[in-house]
């Protein structure tokens, strides 16, 4: 091994020796939020939760030169936090002050609708794959009465009226959803087919 290259190797080997010696010593308020690293393989570890005095190695030993931490809890908005690796720094000391979470109850109460539509629409497709129609139709009815701007309750039971051979039924409702939705090609083609069969 050559002289420069013994040289750069205890170099090397002296700044990872700084690095994994430092410490890093992160508080909140609240305390006991968790803290977690991104690490280079885009996965999030746990390092544990506040205060957390830690080993600066621990850091960075799944993780770049240049690590986010990201410091939750419950009720309070995520705080993200990137720290260099340096081996002039010895150890960090970050005083995380997190923010309580803003969402109002109007919000809550819109976020709780979509949910509450998205897994009834699910619910009535798989339904319809099973051919039990009528369940699908009980709760796509009910969808159509509390969101009647909401193109997609009505191609499904343009589907349950298809497949059960009722066209004008199935064209009635494939109307209404080209009314709500016009730049459904799908739904149009459907009307277009029905046109043709119920003339």
């Amino acid at each position: 091994m050559r002289f420069i290259d013994l040289i750069s190797l205890l170099l090397l080997l002296g700044l990872m020796s700084c690095a994994s010696t430092s410490r890093v010593k992160i508080t909140s308020s609240p305390d006991k939020a968790e803290v977690k690293v991104t690490t280079n393989d885009g996965e999030t570890k746990s390092l544990g939760v506040t205060p957390l005095d830690i080993e600066g190695r621990e850091i960075y030993a799944n993780a770049s030169r240049m690590s986010m931490l990201h410091v939750s809890k419950e009720g309070f908005e995520t705080q993200n936090i990137f720290i260099a690796q340096d081996s002039q720094q010895e150890n960090y000391n970050i005083n995380v002050k997190l923010k309580t979470r803003t969402e109002d109850a109007k919000s809550l109460d819109i976020k709780a609708r979509q949910e509450k539509l998205a897994k009834n629409i699910a619910m009535s497709n798989n339904l319809i794959n099973k051919k039990r129609f009528e369940e699908a139709e009980r709760i796509l009815t009910a969808i159509t009465q509390d969101f009647p701007y909401v193109s997609v309750s009505y191609d499904l039971l343009g589907n349950i009226s298809y497949l059960q051979r009722d066209f004008r039924a199935a064209l009635n409702y494939y109307q209404k959803s080209y009314q709500i939705n016009p730049e459904n090609a799908e739904t149009k083609m459907m009307i277009d087919r029905l046109k043709t069969m119920t003339n």
